[in-house]
């Protein structure tokens, strides 16, 4: 034998595994992809008929706004409810490349897919404790866990726009000394250790993403500079009432714990009396960031409505249709 262990080291080793996918889809319902002539900027499907003003929308060109009284402007219909070509944003031709093609018939819901699923990377929690009695009078073990627990869902498109990276790791360890000066006295000193990471992100196609894939090589190549790596995202898009947008929060959350303590027992005739102090450290960090600092784009009915002063509601922004057709033209409300 090299080392003759009997009763002196004891050992403990723990395994949980976890393999589990599940049907995740936090959009719901609502949200659209563009169908072919919407990405072709067609609304004509949608145009209102005479003397319709529900269920339908009409397009407006914001170019074409004059003034109308009472301080507003009001614009013109585009013809037969379509964008020409040469209108529609090179960056919203870009960024059309990334939404996924419409998965069921009709506008509302047909990106919806109740089948998608959050994929979990295989789980595996392990645990270990090593006894060891020293000397009769001292006995001293170690105890060690850690787990990663990773997952990726809301891949709506299947690529750079949309999904989530999410992360749960932890990381404990303890060290603990007993040592028996006599039959009375006893010495326990122990330090322990813990460190949990929370983390979510978007999916790592999107980590990093080159901007020159949207804005072309010249801008792009400028704001890609602008924009650290480390935190540079697919941008965010968001809209009013139906297309799919992609707004998320990005958090990294450290929390690391250092524990420090020792106890002194003493027996003394019937009485059992402790001395001794415990110092604990704590430390909590915690980063958010988003997609929007790559550039946050806000898209309602601001420029396609009929008049500066129409308001901005489902029923005259039907679907949303008049937003999009704001994302087409490259005109943002807020950037």
């Amino acid at each position: 034998w090299l080392y003759n262990g009997k009763d002196k080291t004891f050992f403990l080793f723990g395994y949980e595994g976890i393999r589990d996918a599940r049907p995740r889809f936090d959009a719901g319902e609502g949200p659209w992809v563009p169908t072919a002539a919407l990405a072709a900027g067609d609304f004509s499907q949608f145009a209102c008929a005479p003397g319709q003003t529900t269920g339908c929308v009409t397009v407006y060109d914001p170019m074409s706004r004059v003034a109308c009284g009472s301080g507003q402007f009001c614009g013109t219909a585009f013809a037969n409810n379509r964008i020409p070509d040469a209108r529609i944003s090179p960056v919203a031709k870009a960024v059309l490349e990334y939404w996924a093609k419409p998965k069921n018939p009709g506008l509302t819901g047909n990106i919806f897919d109740s089948g998608l699923t959050e994929v979990t990377e295989p789980y595996d929690n392990y645990t270990f404790r090593i006894d060891q009695n020293i000397t009769n009078n001292n006995h001293l073990f170690v105890r060690g866990s850690y787990y990663d627990r990773v997952s990726f869902y809301n891949d709506y498109t299947a690529n750079e726009y949309a999904g989530v990276s999410f992360a749960f790791k932890a990381r404990q360890g303890v060290i603990d000394d007993v040592h028996t000066f006599n039959s009375t006295t006893f010495l326990n000193v122990r330090y322990a250790y813990n460190r949990f990471i929370r983390a979510q992100d978007q999916e790592p196609d999107a980590q990093g993403f080159d901007l020159t894939n949207l804005w072309g090589p010249t801008a792009g190549a400028t704001y890609n500079n602008l924009i650290p790596e480390s935190i540079r995202r697919f941008p965010r898009f968001d809209f009013s009432n139906g297309p799919l947008g992609n707004g998320m929060s990005n958090e990294f959350r450290p929390v690391g714990s250092h524990s420090f303590a020792a106890t002194l027992n003493k027996i003394i005739e019937s009485h059992a009396i402790k001395f001794g102090g415990e110092l604990r450290v704590y430390r909590e960090d915690d980063s958010f960031a988003s997609n929007d600092q790559t550039g946050q784009f806000v898209f309602n009915n601001t420029y396609t409505r009929a008049a500066s002063n129409t308001a901005n509601n489902a029923t005259i922004d039907y679907l949303g249709l008049q937003s999009y057709a704001a994302f087409l033209l490259g005109l943002p409300t807020t950037q």
